[in-house]
């Protein structure tokens, strides 16, 4: 027999063995986008037939998410009756602010009728429902915060089904999957907490659980239901076979859970590019290093209001001898013009940044993936919290050349794709380049999303872009801290390459993360509410002073880069095992089933607090009535009755 003719059959052996598997992935907000495309480049890379079905909802977005060309799209025009721009929208400028709940509530809504009207759409795309149906699916993957993909899954008969989740797991999330879960120990606050924080805590958690049905499941549920009547989402949810969790056991808190969560935070962690010239030149130049400031994709930095930015800058001012690179998503406005150690950009080579070996510190919002990417890579961080991972490629020659330049080395500051830097108010815009004014020996490298905006133009030191590559950026030996709002590709990713973080969580998950890293001891945070030239220049300082933060975040990568088991071998091996086997009802939780009266005992305890009660009650009664009885005989002994 011929070479050729074996290796033919060898070839088909191969694609008869793989499974065929359904992703569902609208194309709105890029982080969680790439966490669900890297699960399907690696399932597609493991041998399987992976067809993505992706409903176009922010067209400004050009990316699909996934870099395997094997994987198959089924695309869905946009609603053009829809009005989303990828980010928040006309909503940027709210997160730098603190405006109560009618604020929070009115995102909210504007996020479920967002969902209902997509979902709607999704439903009734009769074309390609007929033609995914015809390809007979084995298995159907969809992300619980696009949970109308479970929806298509019903109605193409799919009933082997892999939740994912790019957050952490927190109250709500338990929740869902009916894993009992005391709010003592999935806390919003540090882990030691006061009494009052205590109360704050299961308050906070008691409305979290109803928000996250709203958001998640109501909307959703409506518009799947106009076709499918009795179709019960929290029902397919509670029932899928297993949940890809994006958090790292080592970064994240230790939480109750389940054999069906499987934990792949760091997926897709590749080998670092070089830096790109000029990132390097930022680095060589800075005398001390670089501190990298990045929010990630969602938060963009350049809506931060104008006293935040300028208590950046002013903080970053106060050190001359280290170079921030500030992830600015506007590149027309030159925010650090007049800082010579602040460096900003719409797009930054984050990867590669938190990799440099002057790399001192990470300001970041703390956003997971942010989080465990400096954990991983070893960089200390600065968190400021606000509410997947790629091979780091060799850093362009410009980027390259930041990196050089930067005598103390660098410091990346990025908000992801999600909130735009440039739509910080200016305060906050100056208070950042203010801070990397105050250090001329560190290149700062800044991810803003106006290139036409010259914000660090007057700034020698401060580097800005539209686009940065992140992960070559956080891969570089000078890369000091990466500054970020603490998402969780961001924190994953830092985590990953080891790069402390200044955290500036903006919103949603923000806060957990960004505490979470700062007390595994990587990161500080700096919130919101208090970004000052004082407060970054502190923030900054405590990176740069304190060794622990570098030490620790070193050691955390080097205990995710040693884990037994790979996120990628998780993900193929479990969704195998998924494919093969379905939901077996091993790793369901009896906790699924159970009210939440049920799940925590409330009733258990009421009714024994009432059997005590009444028992005490009782005893006293029967105490109150021999007392009496034994003293009015007393009486009587005493004083007798006169005839």
């Amino acid at each position: 027999m011929k070479f050729s003719q074996l290796f033919l059959i060898f070839l088909l052996i191969g694609i008869t063995g793989g499974y065929k598997i359904l992703y569902y992935i609208p194309r709105f907000c890029k982080s969680h986008v790439n966490f669900n495309g890297k699960i399907a480049d690696v399932l597609a890379a493991a041998g399987h037939d992976v067809v993505v079905y992706q409903p176009i909802v922010d067209e400004t977005m050009k990316e699909t998410g996934s870099h395997v060309k094997t994987v198959r799209y089924y695309f869905k025009a946009k609603n053009e009756s829809l009005k989303v721009d990828g980010t928040l929208g006309s909503q940027q400028g709210l997160v730098w602010k603190n405006e109560g709940l009618k604020k929070m509530k009115e995102m909210l809504d504007e996020m479920f009728n967002l969902k209902y009207a997509v979902c709607k759409d999704v439903i009734h795309d009769e074309e390609n429902l007929s033609k995914l149906k015809a390809e007979n699916f084995d298995l159907g993957i969809a992300e619980l915060f696009e949970s109308c993909g479970y929806g298509v899954f019903e109605l193409l008969g799919i009933k082997k089904i892999v939740v994912t989740h790019s957050g952490a797991v927190n109250g709500g999330f338990a929740w869902f999957l009916g894993i009992p879960s005391p709010f003592s120990i999935l806390a919003h606050f540090p882990q030691k907490m006061t009494f009052f924080q205590r109360v704050q805590n299961y308050i906070f958690s008691l409305i979290e659980m109803p928000l996250f049905e709203g958001l998640l499941l109501k909307s959703v549920s409506e518009a799947v239901k106009e076709k499918l009547p009795n179709f019960d989402v929290m029902s397919v949810i509670r029932n899928s076979a297993m949940v890809f969790v994006n958090s790292d056991e080592f970064v994240d808190y230790i939480t109750p859970a389940t054999p069906k969560l499987v934990f792949i935070g760091g997926l897709g962690q590749v080998k670092p590019k070089p830096l790109a010239p000029e990132y390097q030149a930022i680095f060589n130049s800075s005398k001390k290093g670089v501190i990298f400031f990045s929010f990630g994709t969602f938060v963009q930095t350049s809506s931060m209001p104008e006293n935040i930015k300028n208590a950046f800058l002013e903080a970053f001012e106060e050190f001359p001898d280290i170079n921030f690179i500030w992830k600015y998503d506007n590149d027309e406005d030159q925010i650090a013009k007049n800082l010579k150690n602040v460096f900003t950009s719409k797009w930054l080579p984050q990867n590669e940044i938190l990799e440099h070996e002057k790399l001192l510190a990470f300001i970041s919002h703390g956003g997971m993936n942010s989080v465990t990417e400096a954990a991983t890579k070893g960089v200390p961080m600065i968190c400021i919290p606000i509410f997947g991972q790629v091979k780091p490629k060799p850093l362009a020659p410009e980027y390259q050349a930041i990196f050089n330049s930067s005598k103390d080395g660098v410091i990346f500051f990025s908000f992801g794709t999600f909130v735009q830097t440039s739509s910080m108010p200016e305060n906050i815009k100056n208070a950042f380049l203010e801070a990397f004014e105050e250090f001329p020996d560190i290149n700062f490298i800044w991810k803003y999303d106006n290139d036409e905006d010259e914000i660090a133009k007057n700034l020698k030191n401060v580097f800005t872009a539209k686009w940065l590559p992140q992960n070559e950026i956080l891969e570089h030996e000078k890369l000091l801290a990466f500054i970020s709002h603490g998402g969780m590709n961001s924190v994953t990713e830092a985590a990953t390459k080891g790069v402390p973080m200044i955290c500036i969580p903006i919103f949603g998950d923000q806060p957990h993360d960004a505490q979470m890293m700062k007390d595994r001891g990587v990161a500080v945070i700096v919130q919101k509410d208090d970004i000052t030239k004082k407060s970054i220049v502190a923030a900054i300082n405590e990176i740069l002073s304190n060794q622990n933060f570098k030490q620790n975040a070193k050691r955390l990568s080097r205990m995710i880069k040693a884990k037994p088991m790979t996120a990628e071998e998780r993900v193929v091996k479990f969704t195998e095992f998924v494919a093969e086997f379905g939901d077996s009802g091993a790793f369901q939780s009896a906790g699924q089933h159970l009210s939440f009266l049920q799940l925590h005992s409330l009733d258990v305890i009421a009714f024994l607090i009432a059997v005590v009660s009444f028992a005490i009650f009782l005893t006293f009664l029967i105490v109150y009535c021999l007392v009496r009885k034994l003293c009015s005989k007393f009486i009587m002994f005493t004083h007798p009755k006169q005839d």
